[in-house]
């Protein structure tokens, strides 16, 4: 059991490390893509993108039809039961019904051109591009879940890496030859295209004596209620945006998406960890016995997720107007009073992101459904309410409020159907390190008086963080496995930290 449960965490420390590596890159692509635009375009313009962008990203995740969070599921779990046939099955069948979902949405987002020319108020020929874009963020979609499911991170990581440095090159490009918001719509196309090609290489061959799956089951029982949780998790990821558009128009929804889109780094940590565990959560439900386990595994998720995004959290109330000024341009500095309620909307929403992903691993799809259901409901109630009362304000009060329900269900039902004991040992240690070091950046700010001071007194304060970690003896003998096992994946300096490692006290 040791030796497995080794293997595992090996299995989970790998796919984090690869994961890790990806949603940085990611997130520093996507931060110069955003950034890039807040510098050459207006508060309207940036909305204009922003809109364009979020309403491709909602309509292509409806198209998949829950599809990718199944693949996710049901994958690992035929592999694990070594039924190749299956799962290659499940991949055709998902691959079909999504091209054939999205040419279907397109063809209906394409009639509904006037009706959404009108209401959103923006130029006609952005809606040209949107349609062949969606096709091909549906599939792309369906591919990633594909490489998921067959915990191929690495081939993600190196795909993601290309496709996103297009985007971003060819974005800034058209953004400097004068079309304005069509560059990081066009960019955001392009990339889309490159990471689908680049991935379908990496996929399994499927030829036509493909063994058939139970489409009915898969359908109702794991694909409609990730569905409606996909539903769910675009309202609050891209939803706001669109909403928010739609009441208060592009100019108020440029300054809240740059607020709104730094803030979301804090979630990554949470998403890198995630989708780490997912498919190894999966893949245990189909062994005797597993819940002890799964419990140990997502406590330990929640544990590193907190220990990095605790500390950011204090830097971004601290910073929030320097952020938003490295960020964007002067024009978005009022963004900076969203900056700290996003922040905290967005950790507790990174929390929730863990807990009930991995009630829908261990085989309860229809009570994640069901908390998708309760969490949107509010959601749509609060934020059209609010917004209309308080502008952008309300509509992150909204944003707060549906995090603090998701986190609420997550943390019951975790503790129903696993019975773990959430970390909270180690999240009071977090606390008081943060609180602490967060104290002493606080004073190191007063006397800053550039970027590189700044700098350097936030890395000061983050060895300071460590160190009181340290002495309250944070770190396990667990702990120190896994960063073995990063450390000897960097191709420098792995003999010292090793020593530095080794060195370690150890609760």
């Amino acid at each position: 059991m040791n030796n497995d449960l080794g293997i595992i965490k090996r299995k989970l420390a790998s796919n984090a490390f690869y994961l890790f590596l990806d949603y940085f890159a990611i997130s520093i692509f996507s931060l110069f893509f955003w950034s890039s635009a807040g510098k050459f375009l207006s508060p309207s313009q940036y909305g204009i993108a922003s809109i364009s962008i979020n309403l491709v990203s909602m309509l292509s995740t409806v198209a998949v039809l829950g599809l990718s969070t199944t693949l996710v599921k049901l994958l690992p779990e035929y592999l694990e039961r070594k039924q190749i046939n299956k799962s290659k099955g499940l991949i055709k069948f998902s691959l079909l019904a999504s091209l054939f979902s999205s040419l279907l949405i397109s063809s209906l987002f394409i009639v509904s051109f006037p009706v959404l020319y009108s209401t959103l108020n923006m130029p006609y020929h952005i809606f040209l591009l949107l349609p062949i874009i969606i096709i091909l963020a549906s599939l792309s979609q369906i591919v990633l879940s594909i490489l998921v499911g067959y915990q191929n991170m690495r081939g993600m990581f190196f795909t993601d890496l290309m496709s996103h440095a297009s985007k971003l090159a060819f974005s800034i490009l058209l953004m400097i030859l004068g079309f304005n918001y069509l560059g990081p719509v066009a960019g955001f196309g392009i990339g889309v295209f490159l990471v689908l090609l680049f991935r379908f290489r990496l996929i399994p061959k499927l030829s036509s004596n493909t063994r058939s799956v139970d489409k009915k089951r898969i359908l109702f029982d794991y694909a409609l209620p990730s569905f409606i949780i996909s539903l769910s998790t675009i309202l609050l990821t891209n939803g706001q945006i669109t909403i928010l558009g739609l009441i208060k128009g592009a100019e108020v929804t440029g300054i809240f998406s740059v607020a709104f889109i730094l803030s979301n780094i804090l979630i990554i940590i949470f998403r890198v960890m995630s989708r780490s565990l997912f498919p190894i959560t999966s893949q245990l439900s189909a062994r005797n016995n597993p819940n002890e386990t799964q419990g140990y595994f997502i406590n330990l998720v929640l544990r590193y997720s907190l220990f990095v995004t605790v500390p950011l959290l204090l830097f971004f109330f601290l910073f929030s107007d320097r952020l938003i000024l490295i960020f964007a341009s002067k024009e978005y500095l009022s963004a900076s009073e969203f900056l700290p309620v996003l922040s905290i909307a967005s950790v507790l929403y990174g929390v929730s992101i863990v807990l009930n992903s991995s009630v829908y691993a261990i085989g309860k799809p229809k009570i994640q459904r069901n908390i998708a259901i309760i969490s949107s409901t509010a959601f749509i109630l609060s934020s059209v309410s609010l917004t209309y009362l308080f502008s952008a304000k309300g509509m992150m009060y909204s944003y707060l409020i549906s995090a603090i329900i998701l986190v609420s269900f997550g943390v019951y039902n975790i503790n129903k159907y696993l019975k773990i004991h959430l970390p909270i040992k180690s999240l009071s240690k977090i606390i008081i390190s943060g609180l602490v070091s967060f104290v002493l950046l606080y004073f190191f700010s007063l006397i800053a008086r550039g970027l590189v001071e700044g700098i350097l007194f936030t890395a000061i304060s983050s060895l300071i963080y460590l160190a009181i970690l340290i002495i309250l003896k944070f770190v396990t003998s667990e702990d120190v496995k896994v960063l073995q096992f990063v450390v000897n994946k960097s191709p420098l300096f792995k003999r010292q930290f090793n020593y530095i490692i080794n060195k370690i006290p150890k609760s």
